[in-house]
């Protein structure tokens, strides 16, 4: 009833503002999180590239075994080529004596050994060809297995400008090696987790200022013309203090961060 015949209206407006002065002051502190997800974005992307330059070299690697089991297998058959053809000789000299059928039988295993050597290239050659559909392929079933590679390549010719120094190298190596650059963001995520643990052990200190303009009346249209003639202004500031004492959690958590730091420190250095 006292609403119906006394209708009262309150409206208001309030306009804050508050600032932390040493405990979450700053980028360091607050921007912790946004800056590790940045890195760990790289992260991710470096060890993708791993995965592909370490897939790419087991392919690379496997085709060089290749081309040298190919290799393998002319060398065993041009020997037993030879080994052959010194056995004919040795039995068409042995007809007219000319030779002891010791040399023959020395002929005879020569062609053993020389048929056995194939065996072992021709074998060697097919087991590094079936690892190698199964490096490029993402399923391997029987069609895929019954499927011949037949190299077209031959071995590079080595040449002295193939390898580099080795200063040269070992500076190519830590500056493309993607251990070496997970290993460096591993490390730039932990001094930021340390930046943000030794901020949390600082007094929390926080000024604030609001300022507030109010509305009353029996109607809306008085009410808001309360409000925004400023009519009713309230201002009200000050300083917040709050010490921790004996803060052992946060003091942990330093002291384990800067444990981590050390921890990093040394796989980065024996990434190097």
């Amino acid at each position: 009833t006292t609403s119906l015949f006394n209708p009262e209206f309150v409206s208001g407006l309030s306009l804050g503002f508050s600032q932390n002065l040493l405990n979450g002051l700053g980028s360091r502190a607050n921007g912790r999180f946004i800056r590790i997800g940045r890195n760990n974005l790289k992260y991710s992307m470096s060890v993708f590239r791993q995965s592909v330059i370490a897939q790419v070299a087991a392919v690379m690697t496997t085709y060089y075994d290749l081309l040298a089991d190919q290799e393998s297998i002319r060398v065993a058959q041009e020997g037993l080529a030879y080994a052959q053809k010194l056995l004919g000789s040795d039995q068409a000299e042995l007809k007219i004596g000319a030779v002891a059928q010791y040399d023959v039988l020395r002929s005879q295993e020569e062609v053993a050994d020389q048929q056995q050597a194939l065996l072992v290239a021709g074998n060697t050659f097919s087991q590094d060809a079936q690892s190698m559909k199964a490096k490029i392929s993402k399923s391997f079933d029987e069609e895929l297995a019954t499927v011949e590679i037949a190299p077209s390549d031959r071995l590079p010719v080595p040449h002295p400008d193939d390898v580099l120094p080795l200063a040269e190298a070992l500076r190519e190596a830590a500056i493309h090696r993607p251990e070496i650059e997970q290993a460096d963001l591993n490390l730039r995520n932990q001094e930021y987790t340390i930046q943000g643990t030794r901020n949390a052990l600082l007094p929390s200190v926080q000024v604030f200022a609001s300022y507030t303009l109010a509305g009353l009346g029996g109607a809306l249209r008085p009410t808001f013309a309360n409000v925004f003639q400023n009519d009713y202004p309230n201002l009200s500031y000050g300083v917040q203090v709050g010490i921790p004492f004996r803060n052992r959690t946060a003091q942990a958590d330093a002291a384990r961060a800067v444990l981590e730091q050390r921890q990093l420190q040394m796989k980065l250095q024996d990434a190097k």
